[in-house]
């Protein structure tokens, strides 16, 4: 079970991080349990997605009922929490850096907190008509090469690389989740 003072000690880990402070690594330890309790931050954001896939999803024509939608929403929310993690750890140990993982997931895992913040709010923001379509679309791009900046920097001293190594994870990692979301729509249209 994870604690609040053990919540609140890694989203200031990783708001030291975001700060691109180096420091913020030092709140999360390189052990099996801190990698497992990074997870818990898949429930913090869950209703964050929650609200971006409705907001989304508003706006499409879909032929499949909620519950369907409900179920592959879900399962495709899990898989990608699941799959760059695994994919990550052969790619850790490729590149030497396999006894850097389970620090690095679970600063990377508490970062996705900021980063959906951010996103809800700028998503919410735009929804209620306060940011009009001509500065919400600049803004959502620049708030996405912000956070492949930020995953790029958690990467590469997370796992103690090069920052082209850094930059093919970062890359690897939004592939997957491109193709994952294209799955999903192909399920719900």
């Amino acid at each position: 079970m994870i604690t609040a003072a053990q919540i609140a000690k890694s989203i200031y880990g990783a708001c030291r991080l975001a700060r691109f402070d180096a420091g913020g690594l030092k709140y999360f330890d390189n052990t099996l349990e801190e990698f497992w309790r990074s997870f818990f931050a898949a429930v913090i954001v869950a209703p964050m997605v929650m609200v971006l896939v409705a907001t989304d999803l508003a706006e499409l024509t879909l032929s499949a009922g909620p519950v369907r939608i409900f179920l592959v929403e879900t399962v495709a929310y899990i898989v990608d929490w699941v799959l760059f993690p695994f994919v990550v750890l052969y790619v850790a140990d490729f590149l030497g850096k396999g006894d850097r993982y389970f620090r690095y997931i679970a600063a990377r895992n508490w970062a996705i907190v900021l980063q959906m913040s951010l996103i809800v709010v700028i998503s919410l923001l735009s929804q209620a008509g306060i940011l009009g379509e001509s500065s919400a679309g600049p803004l959502r791009i620049m708030v996405f090469i912000v956070i492949l900046i930020f995953q790029g920097y958690i990467t590469r001293i997370g796992l103690e690389t090069t920052t082209q190594a850094a930059v093919a994870i970062v890359l690897m990692d939004l592939v997957i989740g491109l193709i994952l979301s294209a799955i999903t729509i192909q399920m719900i249209l």
